[in-house]
C-alpha cells in the first residue's frame, strides 16, 4: 500500500492584507505601548491626554485600513489589529528571514479566538455565579430585617 503524498493546504491570499500587516507593525507596537504608559499612577495630565488622542488616531487609522480592506464585523480595525499583532509575533519568531503566510497568522488568530471564547464562557458564568451569591444575599438581609421589624413589634 503507498502512502498518499501529503495534501497541500493553500491558506488565504489576499495581496492587500499582506502588505498592510508589516506596515502596521510598528503602529500596533505603539498602541501596546501607550497603554502602558498611560496605565502608570505617575502620569500628568497633559501628558496622559496627549497619549490617550494619540491611541485613539492610531486606532482610527486601524479602523480606516480595515475598511478599505472591507474587513467585516462592528469593531474590524481591532481584528486588523489582532492580525498585524500575530502576523509580528510570528516574524519575530523567524528572526525576520521570512516574514509569516497569511495560512500562519489564521492559526495563530484561531488560538487567539479559542481562548477568548473559553475566557468569555468563564467570565459569564461567573457573572452568574456573583448574581447567585447576590440574590442569597439579598434574601437573607430581607430575612433579617423582617425578624428585625417583628421583634421590634412585640416590645
Amino acid at each position: 500500500m503507498v502512502a498518499a503524498a501529503p495534501r497541500i493546504v493553500s491558506g488565504p491570499v489576499d495581496p492587500d492584507l499582506e502588505a498592510v500587516l508589516p506596515e502596521l507593525a510598528y503602529a500596533a507596537g505603539r498602541i501596546r505601548q501607550l497603554e502602558s504608559i498611560i496605565r502608570l499612577p505617575e502620569q500628568r495630565y497633559s501628558q496622559r491626554s496627549a497619549m490617550i488622542a494619540e491611541r485613539s488616531d492610531l486606532f482610527a487609522m486601524f479602523e480606516e485600513k480595515a475598511a478599505k480592506l472591507n474587513l467585516p464585523g462592528e469593531k474590524p480595525g481591532r481584528a486588523l489589529l489582532l492580525m498585524v499583532e500575530e502576523a509580528d509575533r510570528l516574524s519575530r519568531l523567524n528572526r525576520g528571514k521570512r516574514k509569516p503566510t497569511l495560512a500562519q497568522v489564521l492559526l495563530g488568530l484561531r488560538a487567539i479566538a479559542d481562548a477568548a471564547e473559553r475566557h468569555a464562557t468563564e467570565a459569564e458564568v461567573d457573572l452568574i455565579a456573583a448574581r447567585y451569591v447576590e440574590l442569597e444575599a439579598r434574601r437573607r438581609l430581607e430575612a433579617g430585617r423582617g425578624a428585625v421589624a417583628y421583634l421590634e413589634a412585640c416590645r
